[in-house]
């Protein structure tokens, strides 16, 4: 909390992902996401890479703050261009398809081509040579969106 106080992003990074820990509810914990969020919002101004997708996923869930899922793809995408060793790699894809999904659920058009914009180059990644959860969960939710939504079953296989 000290180091948080001083402005250092790992800290502040690190006790906002603590605050955002969930009770076994599932809920977090009562009046600590808002602080959570603006520490983790600090840390993202540091561009602490990290921190952009905790602060993704805080959006995502409108933990301490409203949900946008603009935003939340936006701080995942800079936290995953940030990390220059690709450790949050697939974390950070694992979060892109999640927020993908949560546009196609809205049904609309416009979120069904954001859900696409968001999931084909993960779904493209390592042209299908890396086998990670978020490749085979984009994989599938582009062949879904290819028949559910477009009325295209050939694709929709291609995809699967």
């Amino acid at each position: 909390k000290k180091n948080a106080k001083k402005d250092l992003p790992w800290s502040q990074y690190q006790l906002g992902r603590v605050l955002c820990q969930t009770q076994p509810t599932g809920r977090p914990l009562t009046g600590a996401t808002r602080d959570a969020t603006k520490l983790l919002r600090k840390a993202a101004r540091k561009n602490h890479p990290a921190a952009l997708l905790a602060l993704g996923l805080c959006w995502r869930e409108g933990h301490g703050c409203n949900q946008n899922l603009e935003e939340a793809r936006r701080c995942i995408e800079e936290g995953m261009a940030l990390d220059y060793d690709c450790r949050l790699a697939e974390e950070g894809n694992k979060l892109l398809v999640s927020v993908a999904k949560m546009y196609k659920s809205k049904k609309s058009p416009e979120a069904l081509e954001s859900a696409k914009e968001i999931l084909e180059p993960i779904a493209r990644e390592n042209n299908g040579t890396s086998f990670t959860r978020a490749f085979l969960d984009a994989r599938y939710q582009m062949g879904i969106l290819a028949a559910n939504y477009e009325g295209n079953y050939k694709t929709a296989l291609e995809w699967l």
